[in-house]
């Protein structure tokens, strides 16, 4: 399974990369939203962490990119300073899976991202059950 972490801190990048290797076979980094933008335009991803307030252009673009021009089915994963309950709705809206308040410890983020992963599209489950 793929990665994508798109964050602007270093620091945050580092603290959650190796346990997010237990989960995910791949991991890139963006670390700003044009590297994410060329990540997301060559490789599928299973998954991207994306930081709501990335240089250039924020989280909300991002998203809108992966949800609206990819049409891909990426599990989208919000990451904020800021817990307040109208960005969270915000970000449902704009088609994000999870919404992450920083700081975030690696225990709850692992728990909530094996969550997230492990719930698949309907056809996708139905594929495998009828095997």
């Amino acid at each position: 399974m793929r990665l994508l972490i798109c964050d602007n801190d270093p620091v945050f990048v580092k603290y959650h990369y190796f346990e997010l290797l237990k989960v995910f076979t791949e991991i890139h980094v963006a670390l700003d939203s044009s590297s994410a933008w060329k990540y997301l335009e060559l490789n599928p991803y299973d998954m991207v962490l994306v930081d709501l307030s990335l240089p250039e252009l924020n989280g909300d673009g991002l998203v809108a990119f992966i949800r609206q021009d990819l049409q891909a089915p990426t599990k989208v994963v919000f990451l904020s300073d800021d817990a307040d309950d109208l960005l969270r709705q915000r970000a449902m809206h704009i088609g994000v899976d999870l919404f992450l308040a920083k700081p975030i410890y690696r225990k709850e983020m692992m728990q909530k991202v094996r969550r997230l992963m492990s719930k698949r599209p309907l056809f996708f489950r139905f594929l495998l059950c009828k095997n």
